[in-house]
């Protein structure tokens, strides 16, 4: 029984880990778009690209959000 709670813990704090890398690795890319745009010559449409990293952020604070509201 108690290594359950331990598995518990554990599992729980891969998922969080996950999603702080998500958004880490959004919010890198995002910043790159935003300094040096021109530096960016395979996208086409940046704005697409920047509009999709700002949801990735978001989905992932969402996610964190409900990770620790979990018990």
């Amino acid at each position: 029984m108690k290594n359950q709670g331990h598995s518990y813990y554990r599992l729980k704090e891969a998922a969080l880990h996950h999603f702080q890398a998500q958004k880490s690795k959004a919010r890198a890319n995002l910043q790159v778009y935003l300094d040096q745009p021109v530096g960016v010559g395979e996208h086409s449409n940046i704005v697409d690209v920047i509009v999709e990293l700002v949801k990735e952020i978001a989905e992932a604070d969402e996610c964190i959000k409900i990770i620790k509201e979990v018990g």
